[in-house]
């Protein structure tokens, strides 16, 4: 769980991977949204973001769309924060990609837009 922290970008992604995508980890959550609490390269940003998608856990929602709405956020994390959003779903998710639809960024804006259709097309689905 500490490699998470390490100041080597490899060793970062391989154990976000291992704990997201292999293992399902859900002891990743807490680190991994202290990541994005962190001021870190965009790489990490994105590698949190998506492992923190991968594991969906609602718990997650707060933490990717404080990204998600951070112009001052890399635009990569942020697109990343998106697609995450989209896929743990919830009212605050469909919430954050509906303000980020009209951001200036347009890969974030996009983004937000893609995963907003999709949240609320399986939304409707349900009921």
């Amino acid at each position: 769980m500490e490699t998470i922290f390490s100041p080597d970008p490899t060793r970062v992604g391989m154990a976000i991977d291992v704990l997201t995508r292999w293992i399902q980890e859900p002891r990743a959550i807490t680190p991994l949204q202290m990541l994005l609490l962190s001021d870190v390269d965009a790489h990490r940003l994105v590698l949190a973001a998506r492992g923190l998608g991968r594991l969906g856990d609602r718990a997650a929602v707060t933490a990717l769309a404080d990204i998600l709405l951070d112009p001052n956020k890399p635009f990569v994390a942020r697109v990343a924060a998106a697609h995450s959003l989209g896929s743990l779903g919830g009212e605050e998710a469909l919430g954050a990609l509906k303000r980020a639809c009209s951001d200036e960024r347009p890969s974030v804006s996009r983004a937000a837009s893609e995963a907003f259709q999709q949240l609320r097309g399986r939304l409707e689905d349900e009921l």
